[in-house]
């Protein structure tokens, strides 16, 4: 796994030093592309069950020479997390010191029901800068390997969806109410590198489609990174392409 981070972080030096080098006036931008994401990631830590997520990512391509092209990536995934003891792990003092033992009390008296379902969701953006291979073999239908990395900022955040209700014996009647109680949100920014495998088809001289699978590691370097889920992640993407 050192090895793999250590890789990791080599890939994003020599596609920043590439970019650098590689002089603006060759660069001819060939197309932009914007992209459906599927998301599948493992999670840092062995309570988190599942994270999986969707979103959106555009990009911008630049074509070099020796088939070689830049591309300046944003996406917004947006993922859920299944975690157990997910509040504990949150380390929420106000349920754990307040809130929670309030429930507790009320869920003793008989005329009272609680169902509490705590829930996660992360938001990420991540800006990545990428090297793409991209062999000229046939006219429409092409292949791509492309490889690089950038920052991602991310907000997690925990609340419970709860479902409280109290019984009034005289009218026999149930009253209900529903609402998200929203514990304080994490943020921060995290490093990743990406290695990625494409394959498409251009239509035309304007129109393409091709799927992309990326494969991405992520880094906490920084103080901000602590609650950072992610490990590593596999991104399914559908792109279309308006090509230039």
């Amino acid at each position: 796994m050192k090895l793999l981070n250590i890789s990791g972080r080599i890939v994003l030096i020599l596609a920043l030093i590439v970019a650098v080098v590689a002089p603006l006036n060759a660069l001819d931008l060939s197309n932009i592309s914007v992209s459906a994401v599927k998301s599948s990631a493992s999670g840092t830590d062995t309570s988190i069950n599942n994270i999986s997520g969707y979103g959106i990512r555009i990009s911008a391509n630049w074509k070099w020479k020796y088939g070689l092209s830049f591309s300046l990536s944003n996406s917004h995934l947006y993922y859920s997390i299944d975690q157990n003891d997910a509040i504990k792990n949150w380390n929420w003092q106000y349920w754990l010191k307040i809130y929670g033992n309030v429930v507790s009390l009320t869920k003793m008296d008989p005329i009272y029901e609680a169902i509490i379902h705590p829930k996660q969701t992360l938001k990420t953006k991540p800006i990545t800068l990428t090297v793409q291979y991209e062999p000229s073999i046939w006219k429409k239908l092409h292949f791509g390997l492309r490889a690089g990395g950038g920052a991602v900022w991310y907000r997690r955040q925990l609340y419970n969806e709860e479902t409280w209700q109290k019984y009034f014996s005289s009218i026999d009647y149930t009253y209900e109410y529903n609402f998200r109680n929203y514990a304080n949100a994490r943020s921060g920014w995290v490093f990743q590198s990406e290695f990625a495998f494409s394959a498409g088809y251009r239509f035309n001289q304007y129109i393409g489609l091709s799927l992309a699978v990326d494969y991405a590691n992520y880094y906490k370097t920084r103080h901000d990174s602590d609650y950072f889920p992610l490990k590593r992640s596999v991104q399914a993407n559908l792109e279309l392409e308006i090509l230039y």
